[in-house]
């Protein structure tokens, strides 16, 4: 029984254009266009540089963040609300949170491979936030009860 009599034939015919890759049997059938170093070109502009040639270096700009630099924005955020609610949690918070941050500072000082000193300066900025926001917290709830006493 020849393939043409059957009155189904589930394989679709292949698409009409260039060559069809015949080489390999386990390749995907269909066109090819081009060979594989033509079809994965990146855009102009956009490529890896020259064979030979490194990546620019940007100076000041680590890959690596101190965990004391992380550690000293996590305290400072924690710092801010607990000086509001808590002052048991926030000002301790707050004071670790600003010795963390001065820290990780003299880490990134020492090992120009570090980055991350913004990190540990919005930590300090943070928890000197905090700690002045339970201050002024203090301070007021400290002149209100004086004021309203006999």
């Amino acid at each position: 029984m020849d393939n043409n009599s059957y009155p189904y034939n589930p394989q679709p015919p292949y698409p009409t254009g260039p060559s069809t890759n015949q080489s390999n049997p386990y390749s995907q059938p269909g066109p090819v266009w081009g060979s594989q170093s033509e079809r994965f070109q990146p855009a102009p502009g956009y490529g890896s540089p020259a064979p030979g040639v490194s990546p620019p270096e940007f100076p000041g700009h680590g890959n690596i963040t101190p965990s004391t630099a992380i550690a000293s924005v996590i305290l400072g955020t924690i710092g801010i609300p607990g000086s509001v609610f808590c002052c048991y949690v926030g000002v301790p918070c707050a004071i670790a949170g600003i010795v963390t941050g001065f820290i990780a500072l003299s880490q990134i000082k020492k090992d120009p491979q570090l980055g991350g000193s913004g990190v540990a300066k919005s930590g300090i900025a943070a928890s000197a936030s905090g700690l002045l926001l339970a201050l002024v917290i203090n301070v007021g709830a400290f002149i209100v009860m004086h004021m309203s006493m006999p």
